[in-house]
């Protein structure tokens, strides 16, 4: 061989070797395509996360202007009623909103930035550190005051210590919102069940006492149910730890002790239990609205019941004239299907 011939390759067998160790572009790019991919997705989540965050104060903020709104313009007149405030915001809301928007979902969002202010010791929304959900489940321990038009909010007196210690533990633990609804409705299902007792045992002292059985009946289907719940919500932060978190936990479905009795009960005596049911709840209007709502959406209801929904929904959210204390009847005592 020539050394013209073996020059040119050794050349070549070094260009090959050189172009061995080269990275070419299209290599180097897919190398660095993942990280900076992953880079991108993490931003992009932190900013949602921040949206998110500014949403969630911009609704203890809504909660904020709905109480000084009720607050200022229930003081301009005695004939302003604080139901009229409520569905004059739901209205404006509504121009605002793609969904559906009641006087429910006003009250939602006053009891949440209520039970934000309370256990905050009064901070601006700003400084709330906490998901929105956790200060939410807080709300059913909150209570308005009906004695004044100033719309003043408190902790229920049988619930104020327990609420505070659960707040400082949600705080310091970063206690999710799925714990929080767990010892939210352990803190009712005790107290229900205590009032309960106590009443069994008036009911028991007095037999020959309609309304003392009646009374002590209602009190232990209330508590059944706040039991069936806080069990609910128990199954349901155990599973969230159960199971992998791309798989979402199944939703637990409460039984409830009046669909015991809903089958066997005659429609007089299990409309009259439904009744007392919800007149143990501090806004029983708001109970009935929410009921025929939820009967006219189900797929089996006639329709004759649904324009009787309708009727009673308009009857609901409309402004209706006081009626003379005389008129009213006095409702006679309940009697209650045991479960």
């Amino acid at each position: 061989m020539s050394d013209s011939t073996a020059s040119v390759a050794v050349q070549q067998e070094q260009a090959a070797e050189s172009a061995a160790h080269v990275e070419t572009p299209e290599q180097g790019q897919s190398e660095q395509a993942p990280a900076t991919g992953q880079k991108v997705v993490d931003r992009l989540l932190r900013e949602f996360e921040s949206i998110v965050r500014k949403a969630s104060t911009a609704t203890l903020e809504q909660g904020r202007v709905c109480c000084e709104y009720i607050r200022a313009r229930m003081g301009l007149s005695e004939k302003v009623s604080r139901k009229v405030c409520v569905e004059t915001l739901a209205n404006t809301w509504q121009e605002y909103s793609d969904t559906p928007i009641t006087p429910n979902r006003v009250s939602e969002v006053i009891r949440c930035h209520a039970a934000w202010n309370i256990l905050s010791g009064g901070q601006p929304s700003r400084a709330c550190k906490v998901s929105l959900r956790v200060v939410r489940e807080f709300a059913p321990l909150c209570e308005r005051s009906e004695e004044d038009r100033t719309e003043t909010w408190t902790l229920a007196e049988h619930h104020a210590e327990q609420a505070r210690e659960l707040w400082q533990e949600a705080g310091s633990k970063g206690l999710t919102g799925n714990e929080i609804a767990e010892a939210v409705t352990k803190i009712i299902a005790d107290y229900r069940a205590k009032d309960a007792a106590e009443k069994a045992k008036v009911a028991a002292a007095n037999p020959q006492d309609q309304r003392a059985q009646a009374v002590a009946a209602t009190a232990q289907v209330i508590a059944d149910k706040a039991a069936d719940k806080a069990l609910a919500a128990g199954q349901k932060v155990n599973a969230k730890k159960n199971t992998p978190a791309a798989v979402a936990p199944p939703r637990e479905q409460p039984v409830q002790p009046l669909l015991k009795t809903a089958a066997v009960a005659t429609p007089k005596d299990l409309a009259e239990q439904l009744v007392a049911a919800m007149y143990a709840h501090p806004q029983p209007d708001d109970v009935l609205e929410s009921l025929l709502t939820a009967y006219r959406q189900h797929k089996d209801v006639s329709k004759v019941g649904k324009r009787t929904c309708d009727a009673g929904l308009l009857t609901l959210t409309r402004k209706q004239a006081p009626v003379p204390a005389a008129s009213v009847p006095v409702p006679s005592e309940i009697p209650v299907v045991a479960a």
